[in-house]
């Protein structure tokens, strides 16, 4: 009894060590936000003055809202439509019968092992010859689909009872009902985790948009960052409140969804 008193202890030192080590970079970053002092060259993470002109600033004389709300379209949109398409492939790879159907999926996950400089160059000139570069269907049609997502959603449908499809098609339902009644309601928790994921990496994608668009109408607000750094080259607090801010929309929802976040990530891994 003593001896497990003991490791849970350590365990919870350690867990403490760990969470410390993790928030404080964030920590920095809002005490530089607020910061009446320059917070370069410092490890405080406690500010000497509070001061609110810097975030101000970002919207009075920056377009910081234009990069927040191309930023909140892009990472929304291409989260939706990554759902529908994720899961739809998914659905047939897990339950649909077709020639080549496991063959087809390896190929499919194969793709996860191509790195993105790769694709990106014949990318490139494939939404510019489309006419879409400099504009949000630009960053979002890229990320229509992916082989991880498929991949995840694939494990959990395979773990859905097999008769409730059957009584389903006995009921009259074909596959699309029986894809939208049936499978997707059955699978919020692992919806949710790839809505959370979809949204925080189109969120803080930046090499992408970099490459695809020049015009600063359609900057997303990793973008603008970098375009405030370069205005303010001496005022890194500035650039850090434009940091502080950009965080927020990932923290609350990682904050508000961790629980089925979590628990989505386990259970695809558990069934099928």
């Amino acid at each position: 009894m003593k001896k497990r008193m003991i490791a849970n202890i350590f365990l919870y030192m350690l867990a403490l060590i760990l969470a410390a080590i993790t928030i404080y970079p964030l920590l920095w970053v809002f005490c530089g936000a607020v910061n009446t002092v320059p917070q370069m060259g410092t490890i405080s993470i406690i500010p000497s003055g509070v001061t609110f002109d810097r975030i101000v600033s970002l919207f009075t004389e920056y377009n910081f809202e234009k990069y927040f709300f191309n930023s909140f379209v892009y990472a929304v949109a291409a989260m939706g439509i990554s759902l529908l398409f994720n899961s739809m492939a998914a659905y047939a790879f897990a339950r649909l019968s077709f020639p080549g159907r496991d063959k087809i999926f390896a190929v499919y996950l194969g793709t996860m092992m191509i790195p993105f400089s790769i694709i990106m160059m014949p990318l490139y000139l494939m939404i510019r010859e489309m006419g879409l570069n400099n504009s949000l269907w630009a960053l979002i049609l890229p990320g229509m689909s992916g082989a991880y997502g498929v991949f995840m959603l694939r494990q959990f449908f395979r773990g859905i009872p097999a008769d409730l499809e059957e009584a389903a098609r006995i009921d009259g339902l074909g596959y699309w009902g029986i894809y939208t009644r049936i499978v997707l309601p059955l699978s919020k928790p692992i919806l949710l985790t790839q809505a959370v994921l979809g949204f925080s990496g189109s969120w803080n994608n930046y090499l992408w948009p970099t490459i695809i668009n020049s015009k600063e109408d359609v900057f997303v607000i990793s973008q603008g960052l970098s375009m405030f750094s370069s205005y303010n080259e001496t005022d890194w607090n500035a650039t850090l409140a434009g940091s502080a801010i950009s965080m927020i929309p990932i923290i609350i929802i990682f904050a508000v969804f961790q629980r089925q976040l979590v628990e989505g990530i386990k259970i695809s891994g558990m069934k099928g």
